[in-house]
């Protein structure tokens, strides 16, 4: 049986990740917030607007599923859609254990592996799945900020500018664009090939390593235009998600308010550095809402119930994941 320490030592960087998520709520109840308040606001909301939130997050879950499977799909690998489902939601429950919101990727590069034609093409075709994602985010909230721009109250003097989101969101969207271009065209690809094959045999194992990985990423290229036109879709949903739980707590927020506020904190939670993004999903709540005249109590609330949705519905996945496996 193992010991205390054993399991301490075993389980460290989940725990180091919670801890830090408690260390955060600890530092904003210290100043200023009313933990009381906080678990008031949470017990007086709707169930009906939480059932909601909680259907608008599966579903916005289950269309990212069928994404994936579009990109996969069109790049030839024949895989059923249950199959896909399935990997992807046991990814939302490993998620909960392995660092930032991108963790549960890799119990998806493993679990499809074989089915896909290896782990390059899986993990290209998560990679994509993801990266798409993000570009939905971006184009949601660039948007959404143009028609209802929103304002922080951090910066002062010469950095006065960067406290509208607006820039921060059309600098991600640039550095995005160029990132991609380098990645999807062969030209950087080259470069680098060349240049790891001048350091001998070791160069030449890694260089075909990552000419394999390239290669399987461009088998991706042709179906981006519509992968990404889902995840605009699936943002929206995540907007509603956001939407319901600020309505539950009498926040007065306009559905593209909430559209930004989902793609920060998503932004935030992808940071390894708590449990599933609690604290930091907070912090961001409590940066963007006070400045238009909402409580810290009840931007805390709101972080906290978004969190709890989260946790359930990726319970809900462990629970489909013990009970009933799907293979081809």
């Amino acid at each position: 049986m193992a010991s205390l320490k054993d399991i301490l030592y075993r389980y460290r960087v989940l725990l180091l990740r919670i801890l830090m998520g408690f260390l955060l709520l600890w530092f904003l109840f210290r100043s200023g917030a009313n933990i009381r308040d906080t678990l008031n606001e949470m017990l007086r909301v709707s169930p009906w607007m939480l059932l909601g939130a909680f259907f608008a997050k599966v579903l916005s879950e289950v269309f990212t599923s069928y994404k994936w499977y579009y990109l996969m799909r069109k790049a030839g690998l024949f895989v059923r859609f249950i199959r896909v489902l399935y990997v992807f939601m046991t990814g939302l429950f490993y998620g909960l254990f392995l660092p930032g919101i991108v963790g549960g990727d890799i119990a998806r590069v493993v679990m499809l592996a074989e089915e896909s034609g290896g782990k390059s093409r899986s993990l290209a075709s998560t990679f994509m799945q993801r990266n798409t994602g993000v570009a939905g985010l971006l184009l949601v909230a660039d948007i959404a900020l143009i028609c209802n721009p929103i304002h922080l109250d951090l910066f002062k003097g010469n950095l006065f500018p960067f406290n509208d989101l607006r820039v921060w969101f059309l600098l991600m969207s640039f550095a995005y664009i160029i990132i991609n271009v380098l990645l999807l065209t062969r030209f950087l690809i080259r470069i680098m090939v060349r240049m790891m094959r001048r350091l001998g045999n070791f160069g030449n194992k890694v260089s075909a390593q990552v000419s394999r990985m390239h290669e399987a990423l461009l088998m991706f290229r042709n179906s981006i235009v519509a992968s990404v036109m889902m995840s605009i879709l699936t943002q929206m949903l995540e907007g509603a998600f956001c939407w319901f739980l600020a309505h539950a707590l009498g926040l007065d927020i306009g559905f593209w308010w909430c559209c930004v506020l989902m793609s920060v904190t998503t932004l935030m939670a992808l940071l390894p550095v708590s449990f599933n993004g609690l604290g930091l999903r907070e912090v961001a709540y409590v940066a963007l809402l006070m400045p238009y005249g909402c409580d810290k109590s009840t931007a805390i609330a709101l972080g906290l119930l978004q969190f709890g949705i989260i946790v359930l519905v990726a319970l809900c996945c462990g629970l489909w994941h013990s009970i009933k496996p799907v293979s081809d």
